[in-house]
């Protein structure tokens, strides 16, 4: 069992040394772009992204907004659970297509990928929920998708996973990770869904590091809601993080 610290008001401190750990409760600022290592090889080595998974019975989303900082990338993939077909909108982009939040207290954040695709967000953990919006045309036989939903994150009914670890010296990898029970309608083609806060949940993975150019992931990730109410999830990883027995992503 890991130690689960007080969470410092910044991921990094003024000297430029990440505060590395598992942290009770989200970041009010998460500064990577303070950090040492930045200052010496320039904040154009930051990597973030928001990845939100959407679980309903009858359908599976899984959508990104990525800043690489070279290129900004962006997909909208779609799994229909009874027919078994999917299909995927994507986007690749030039650089500073988009830019990300430093905090999730009151912040949005909108990617334009041009041809009739749109994602925005607003996080808005002061008030416990994020606030999500798709806007995309159907393209080459790819049906549009249309969405208003909104993810609540309860800090007094689910703790995230939020953790700041080492990748190398001065060199700190951020996640904010959460199962938040997911309300509001997507519409695929002629088909709309509709999510219920009670059975639903969206998984909610936002990320900031100075990944190597050379890199790899095994992840797994999923959550449930109980009979009882009780929300209930798992997180497994291995990647580069450095003395990953001690600094890892499992939760």
């Amino acid at each position: 069992m890991r130690n689960i610290l007080s969470t410092p008001d910044r991921a990094v401190r003024s000297d430029g040394t990440p505060e590395y750990g598992v942290f009770r409760s989200p970041f009010r600022q998460v500064n990577l772009e303070d950090a040492r290592y930045s200052r010496i090889l320039g904040r154009s080595r930051l990597k973030e992204w928001h990845h939100i998974a959407l679980i309903h019975p009858d359908v599976y989303v899984s959508l990104a907004v990525v800043d690489l900082k070279y290129v900004t990338a962006s997909w909208v993939f779609v799994h229909d659970r009874r027919s078994g077909l999917s299909f995927e909108h994507a986007r690749k982009l030039p650089g500073r297509r988009l830019k990300l939040p430093a905090e999730l207290w009151d912040a949005r954040w909108t990617l334009e990928g041009g041809r009739g695709y749109r994602i925005e967000g607003h996080n808005h953990l002061n008030r416990g929920l994020h606030e999500l919006r798709i806007d995309i045309r159907r393209d080459r036989g790819r049906a549009d998708v249309q969405g208003r939903l909104t993810l609540r994150e309860d800090l007094d009914r689910v703790h995230p996973l939020v953790a700041v670890l080492p990748l190398g010296t001065n060199r700190p990898v951020y996640t904010h990770k959460v199962p938040c029970p997911l309300e509001g309608t997507l519409t695929i083609g002629a088909q709309s869904y509709t999510f219920s806060p009670e059975r639903d949940l969206a998984l909610v993975d936002i990320h900031k590091a100075y990944y190597p150019r050379k890199t790899f992931w095994r992840w797994a990730t999923f959550a449930a809601v109980g009979t009882d109410g009780a929300i209930r999830g798992v997180n497994l990883t291995h990647n580069v993080i450095q003395s990953d027995d001690r600094f890892n992503e499992n939760a």
